[in-house]
């Protein structure tokens, strides 16, 4: 079992929190979401904790998603009513200063998984974005090397000239730095307020 598993084991025993994560578990599979029928238990959902620490993301013909479904099935049993009460709120600007121990618990298993991501052997499956037209490989730029570690390709960077900013130094215009699907647009009045990143301070 790896340690940020077993991290979290001690955190329920601890805080007596093991009827909270069972009731967790149930009210996520009232869902019936599919991809996540396996984990009826507490016991079922350590056990899946403790491999996705250790996922090399791939993409799939039956998933071509893969890698945001398991982010969403992972925070999707934290967000339910039972355990999200015990992790910090979150709020725009900043939240509480010292996270709660579940919260906690949720940034170090990140930071875990992305220790793993860091590695060669999380690289395995990078072929298979190569494999996806959806990925756009051909307006990348891989190293010489190739991707050696799944993050490597991550933050891949692109050729130049194949993604230009739009509007650039215009502050009237909106643009997205990331490889993302548009999910939903919010209207902006005169009264919205909109933080503006400075180009030169970051």
């Amino acid at each position: 079992m790896h340690k940020i598993t077993r991290e979290l084991e001690s955190l329920i025993k601890k805080h007596k929190w093991t009827k909270d994560f069972e009731q967790a578990v149930q009210m996520a599979q009232s869902h019936n979401v599919p991809s996540i029928a396996h984990i009826r238990s507490l016991d079922d959902y350590l056990k899946y904790v403790d491999e996705l620490v250790n996922w090399a993301p791939r993409e799939t013909d039956q998933n071509p998603r893969l890698l945001y479904t398991k982010l969403v099935e992972f925070y999707f049993f934290l967000d339910q009513p039972p355990v999200k009460r015990h992790q910090s709120k979150i709020k725009p600007g900043g939240g509480e200063k010292k996270l709660k121990p579940l919260s906690r618990w949720i940034v170090d298993f990140a930071k875990a998984w992305g220790n793993y991501l860091d590695t060669t052997e999380s690289a395995r499956e990078v072929q298979s974005f190569k494999d996806d037209p959806l990925f756009n490989w051909e307006e990348y730029m891989p190293p010489p090397s190739g991707y050696l570690t799944f993050n490597q390709f991550f933050a891949r960077h692109v050729k130049p000239g194949m993604r230009p900013i739009a509007g650039l130094c215009d502050n009237k215009v909106l643009v997205s730095p990331a490889d993302c699907t548009f999910v939903g647009s919010w209207q902006i009045s005169e009264k919205s307020e909109i933080m503006v990143v400075d180009q030169k301070n970051g």
